[in-house]
């Protein structure tokens, strides 16, 4: 309220902030990963994203939780390519708690990443901060397992149906390249697809 106001647009206003700072950072993440040319192309990428824009004008947090997602992995790729590895696991730690408690299916990206994590502290001798590393985790997590667990073991939500995965896939596909308002029956916006695919197959 003291920073953005109460308007509508103080209400959207964290989503934009989120988005567009999302753009430096895989500019800086594809500038240090491969070139100035493949960092400019996925902050483009990043820019002109129709999810992206779509939830950069929604009161949601999930382009907050791209740019936690995000800075968590150019963290632990900081860390691989041989930054300091204690301040790297604790930025990591904080921007990965932080991801989590924004939306918890950061879970997955944490546990595929935490696997990277173990193997680079025990190449570098640090064994017991493997162990710091899983009870600052389970810490962090014990606070929002009342809450998700029980969601596994209880019946259909109200307007929630079966969804076949080949449905869910083509929608994810859908969604992230053209966006949501798109009409996929027309010719061009199929054949546009199918190059997109094509793309992200050869890539």
């Amino acid at each position: 309220q003291g920073l953005f106001g109460q308007s509508d647009f103080a209400y959207r206003y964290p989503s934009l902030l989120a988005g567009i700072l999302l753009v430096p950072l895989l500019f800086q993440f594809g500038r240090r990963l491969q070139s100035t040319l493949a960092g400019l192309v996925v902050a483009l990428l990043a820019a002109v994203n129709p999810l992206q824009i779509y939830y950069g004008n929604e009161a949601r947090m999930y382009t907050l939780f791209v740019l936690l997602a995000a800075a968590a992995s150019y963290v632990l790729w900081r860390a691989l390519s041989g930054a300091n590895l204690r301040r790297a696991l604790l930025l990591y730690l904080l921007l990965a708690g932080l991801a989590f408690y924004t939306h918890y299916t950061a879970a997955f990206l944490i546990a595929a990443q935490g696997l990277f994590w173990i193997w680079l502290l025990w190449r570098e001798g640090h064994k017991r901060l493997i162990i710091g590393m899983g009870v600052v985790a389970l810490l962090v997590a014990i606070p929002v397992i009342p809450v998700t667990v029980p969601r596994f073991f209880t019946g259909a939500e109200a307007d929630y149906f079966y969804v076949p995965p080949l449905v869910m896939l083509l929608d994810v596909l859908r969604f992230f390249s053209l966006g949501l308002t798109a009409d996929f029956n027309e010719t061009l916006i199929s054949l546009l697809l199918l190059a997109i695919l094509v793309l992200a197959l050869v890539g």
